[in-house]
């Protein structure tokens, strides 16, 4: 909106108007300037996510195709665990696309999509996801927190309702009042064997977790009783004892 002043004379206080009405002028330029620049950043940062998203979903492809072509069913299974971790950081890059901003992503969303896809992939739709408490994630460490929640729902599915009928898993992710992020996954299956650490295994899933988990400066804490839960608290740039 402009301002203007109407002059009375070439006295000072004329001067002190037409100086007063350029200030203004040249402030709403730049207002200008500076809003056009910021939407041709969005635009700029939504291709970019965009573009990643579609780089990644040709890996995808050509893993599934490799998947479906191979005869071994141990290598069509790495095949598989592989496309599931590229498409759990695709997903990130599709939610940051459709979104208004660029600070957070819609975890809740993610999880729900992510758990869709991981129950067509093992094609098993009896297990049921129940989401308790999901917050926003920000963007600098979602594609770490995806990953860890992919291996995580993936050894749920592959082992947790082995011989039974049906199943539930509950996931959770919060900020706690000291700044902490908590991620909680539970489920009612069969539980860890007593003579396995998740932390000290030679599975590469959860070796991928423990790597994630250092990254992002965290701990995790895992739970036998009535199935298994696994709760990893971490903070960017914290390091948690």
């Amino acid at each position: 909106m402009t301002c203007c002043i109407t002059d009375r004379g070439d006295d000072e206080v004329s001067v002190l108007v037409r100086c007063f009405n350029e200030m203004l002028e040249q402030i709403q330029q730049r207002d200008i300037a500076l809003n056009q620049s910021l939407q041709d950043r969005e635009l700029l940062l939504k291709e970019v996510h965009h573009r990643a998203k579609n780089n990644l979903q040709v890996v995808f492809s050509m893993l599934s195709l490799e998947a479906n072509q191979t005869q071994d069913p141990e290598t069509a299974a790495a095949f598989q665990e592989s496309r599931n971790r590229i498409g759990s950081m695709a997903l990130v890059h599709e939610q940051l696309y459709s979104s208004d901003g660029f600070a957070h992503v819609n975890m809740r969303q993610y999880v729900s999509l992510l758990t869709a896809d991981l129950s067509r992939a093992y094609s098993d739709h009896r297990i049921r996801i129940v989401q308790q408490r999901i917050e926003d994630i920000d963007v600098d460490v979602a594609i770490s927190c995806g990953l860890i929640i992919n291996e995580l729902l993936t050894n749920i599915f592959k082992y947790a309702f082995v011989g039974r009928d049906s199943g539930s898993i509950e996931v959770e992710f919060y900020r706690d009042s000291a700044g902490l992020n908590t991620l909680v996954i539970r489920d009612d299956g069969v539980g860890i064997p007593a003579d396995i650490d998740p932390s000290h295994t030679t599975s590469l899933g959860m070796q991928i977790v423990s790597t994630l988990i250092k990254q992002l400066h965290g701990n995790m804490m895992p739970k036998r009783d009535g199935g298994t839960e696994f709760t990893i608290v971490f903070a960017r740039g914290t390091l948690l004892n």
